[in-house]
């Protein structure tokens, strides 16, 4: 009798080792996939602010180009 309740024991065991297993695995994919969208994420914020920093440097280009032109016809006036 002592055997089969340990036979019984063990059997509960390994049926609560292989859930164990089991959830530690699903928790593990869970993560991965998670930190893989993490990372996807953090780069298309890093590549939404690099073009942004052009699209901003392009402006700031075209806004001191143009403050040029204006000061360059405004001495021209001036001098007139």
């Amino acid at each position: 009798m002592d055997n089969t309740i340990m036979k019984k024991v063990s059997e509960e065991i390994e049926k609560v080792n292989a859930l164990i297993q089991g959830e530690k695995q699903a928790r593990e994919e869970s993560e991965s996939a998670i930190f893989d969208m993490l990372k996807d994420v953090v780069n298309r914020v890093k590549v939404e602010i690099e073009y942004e920093r052009k699209d901003r440097e392009a402006t700031e280009e075209t806004l001191l180009n143009l403050l040029e032109e204006t000061c360059t016809k405004l001495n021209l006036a001036a001098s007139n």
